[in-house]
């Protein structure tokens, strides 16, 4: 039994050195200079905010219709229920704000940055 658990131990050990380090893109924003710029990118904002919305919207959504498929009229969870997975995803809001912010006359640089094993 020891041995099986230092192999275990061994192999995933050897599967997290072996991954390297995991980076992720950030960005940098610089707004334009003119007030019509700046103004543009107020809605682009607001765009963003409304996207969000509906991103937390369709997952509760999706959190309502998992809640009915899995229970009964009487509240019992029902047996061997496949439950969806519900999440907000923001990421479609993100590329839509960049896109707008950029046809507003703002510059958008991204940069790496190491979140996970990093040296």
């Amino acid at each position: 039994m020891k041995i099986n658990l230092k192999i275990k131990l061994s192999l995933l050990l050897l599967l997290l050195v072996g991954c390297g380090p995991i980076y992720s893109t950030k960005y940098s924003y610089q707004a334009p200079n003119n007030p019509d710029g700046k103004k543009c990118i107020f809605q682009c904002e607001n765009y963003r905010l409304q996207c969000e919305q509906a991103e937390d919207m369709r997952e509760e959504s999706c959190e309502f219709r998992a809640q009915q498929l899995c229970y009964d009229r009487k509240g019992n969870e029902r047996q061997n229920c496949d439950r969806p997975s519900c999440y907000s995803n923001y990421s479609r809001c993100e590329r839509m704000y960049r896109s707008c912010y950029q046809a507003c006359g703002g510059v958008i640089t991204p940069h790496k940055e190491c979140v996970l094993g990093c040296n």
